[in-house]
């Protein structure tokens, strides 16, 4: 009866189980380390782009008006860019849906994570030489300022308008 039980060979060994689960746990935390990375890269490319729209309008709001500056450069919630002066042609532009945009003569933009997302267009000065703030005044020049997350401190980038 004993010369009848035999040693079964299929099925897996606890040691090529736990091999398996410690490389599908390794797989899951790379992921999950980079996926706010991308996320964070993907707001970037956003605001970039936002800048560039904003300043786009200026430039077309200053082609219409004989190169003059605007006074005002603001969005709505939907998104919609007003570039304007009073007596001139205003122009009109497009960012994302909810970014803010405010225009003046400072720099009132903070480097904190609730100033991301955020648009400063400041008169009379131009960019500094690292493009990340204000430079030297101009009273032709716009500087649009914003801030571009970081895994730190967000950082200030600075385009002239």
């Amino acid at each position: 009866m004993l010369t009848n039980l035999q040693k079964r060979k299929d099925g897996f060994t606890i040691i090529e189980v736990m091999i398996v689960i410690a490389i599908a746990g390794l797989i899951i935390l790379v992921v999950l380390l980079a996926v706010p990375a991308l996320q964070r890269g993907s707001r970037n490319t956003a605001i970039k782009n936002d800048a560039s729209a904003v300043s786009g309008a200026i430039g077309e709001f200053q082609g219409a008006n004989n190169g003059k500056n605007p006074t005002t450069v603001s969005a709505d919630a939907d998104g919609q860019v007003t570039v304007s002066k009073t007596g001139l042609t205003s122009t009109t532009g497009k960012v994302k849906a909810g970014t803010e945009v405010t225009s003046g003569t400072t720099d009132n933009l903070g480097t904190t994570g609730a100033d991301t997302g955020k648009i400063r267009v400041v008169t009379g000065y131009k960019c500094n030489d690292a493009g990340t703030g204000l430079g030297s005044a101009s009273t032709r020049s716009m500087a649009i300022i914003y801030n571009v997350e970081t895994s730190g401190t967000p950082a200030k980038n600075c385009i002239e308008g």
